[in-house]
Order: C-alpha cells, then sequence, then structure tokens
C-alpha cells in the first residue's frame, strides 16, 4: 500500500464520520483511521534523489515505481532502468545531464520484506 492510496483511504473515512451517523459507524470509522495513520507511521520516507535510487539498488535493495509490476534495475553496463516485469520492457531510470528521473520521485518505493 503506497503513501497515497493511505491519504486517499483517510480523506474517504474522514468523509464517512459526521452529523447523522450511528455509533458504530463512528467508531468502525475511527478504528479505521487509527490503522491507517499507523500505516502512514510505517511508511518509508520518499528518495530525494535519482542517486538515492541508484544507490538502494546497487546495495541491493529492491525499488518499485508506481506498483510492484515496474522494478528499478542496474542493467550489466551500469545503466539503472525501469523494466516493466510482466513483459520485460525498459526505459531508462533518468535522462538528461541532471538526472531527471523518468516518473516522479514520490511514486518509487522500497520493496517489502518478502517481496
Amino acid at each position: 500500500m503506497t503513501l497515497q492510496s493511505v491519504e486517499e483511504l483517510l480523506l474517504f473515512v474522514d468523509r464517512k464520520v459526521g452529523p447523522g451517523k450511528s455509533a458504530e459507524t463512528i467508531k468502525a470509522m475511527t478504528d479505521l483511521r487509527k490503522a491507517l495513520i499507523a500505516q502512514i507511521d510505517k511508511a518509508p520516507a520518499a528518495f530525494k534523489s535519482v542517486a538515492e535510487i541508484e544507490e538502494a539498488v546497487a546495495s541491493g535493495k529492491t525499488v518499485h515505481w508506481g506498483s510492484a509490476a515496474y522494478q528499478v534495475k542496474q542493467w550489466p553496463n551500469g545503466k539503472f532502468v525501469i523494466v516493466c516485469l510482466q513483459n520485460n520492457h525498459a526505459i531508462g531510470l533518468s535522462y538528461g545531464l541532471d538526472k531527471t528521473p523518468n516518473g516522479k520521485l514520490e511514486e518509487f518505493f522500497l520493496a517489502e520484506a518478502g517481496q
């Protein structure tokens, strides 16, 4: 679950709790809200640069982009790419001299243990 999806769920929960709701509904939504906030607290910090992503991959960590279907890999020639695991198509992790990422930095995330 990405940080963005947790935040979207929080907004949904906040809209469901309000005047006219039963005590049971309010309690259930409050409990769900607490669980979602706990997920945010466990969420890893976003990458701040392409270099951080490259360092993570080079050190053996699994980094995904957008979803688990896209993984950042380092090719034998040293180039870092984003690979679609479903069809093996790849694009460069970045472009240009300033290493502009092919995707928003906040969309890159470390795989959870066991993935």
